[in-house]
């Protein structure tokens, strides 16, 4: 592919997609069954499982929106400016990654939400019903927790990322999961998550209504440009 390529649109129903080295303008991907997998991208990137995971290393995107419904996302040593990852059916793992001012928002329905930063940033997350919010850092941090919400500062603060799920947990730490020898029982979980991305910590299969959004089909950026409610939930 070019490398001054300004737009690529791929789907697959069944199988694997991997885009390697694609920095020169805007991606948008889908699988129906099967693996996204995604490494030094740039720009701005749209990414679509139904059933299966995202694995994204290596990367930096002005933005970035991804969603799945039974799959995990899972991201390795990115840096992003915009980014909406969510799930329903799986969970999310944003590991040794920065972060810039903007948009950072992570959400699962029924799965954990783990993010590490390796820069200053203000974390926010809000585990409902049994859930709890887990926070592991190496370097000073100031830690909040009331009414069902806990936030951390690291460093002098920074951008503003959100995580959320309604029926797992949300754990919050600094740089990777992978680099730490001991870990508590419960951040097992989402380590488990960044090694084996492919397996959902909660359904093995869909379930069997499945939302209109993953039947929706995908807008022409020829119609819309490039500021297509895409990006928008």
């Amino acid at each position: 592919m070019p490398s001054n390529t300004a737009f690529i649109f791929a789907r697959t129903g069944n199988g694997r997609l991997d885009v390697r080295d694609y920095r020169g303008g805007t991606f948008v991907g889908f699988v129906g069954r099967g693996r996204m997998q995604l490494t030094n991208l740039g720009g701005t990137a749209f990414a679509q499982t139904a059933r299966g995971p995202t694995i994204v290393s290596d990367s930096s995107f002005d933005r970035f929106r991804g969603r799945s419904l039974t799959g995990n996302l899972t991201f390795e040593r990115c840096d992003v400016r915009q980014i909406e990852a969510t799930t329903i059916d799986g969970s999310i793992v944003y590991d040794g990654g920065s972060f810039e001012p903007g948009l950072a928002r992570f959400e699962s329905t029924r799965g954990n939400v783990a993010v590490g930063a390796t820069n200053d940033v203000q974390l926010g997350g809000h585990a409902a019903f049994d859930g709890h919010v887990y926070t592991s850092f190496a370097r000073p941090a100031r830690i909040d927790d009331r009414f069902g919400e806990t936030s951390a500062t690291l460093g002098a603060g920074g951008p503003v990322v959100t995580a959320m799920t309604e029926k797992g947990n949300v754990f919050f730490y600094d740089g990777s999961l992978r680099g730490r020898r001991q870990l508590p029982p419960a951040w097992k979980v989402p380590l488990g998550t960044l090694q084996r991305p492919g397996i959902s910590r909660t359904h093995s299969s869909a379930p069997a209504n499945e939302p209109p959004i993953f039947r929706r089909r995908f807008p022409d950026f020829r119609e819309t440009g490039r500021d297509s409610n895409v990006f928008r939930r």
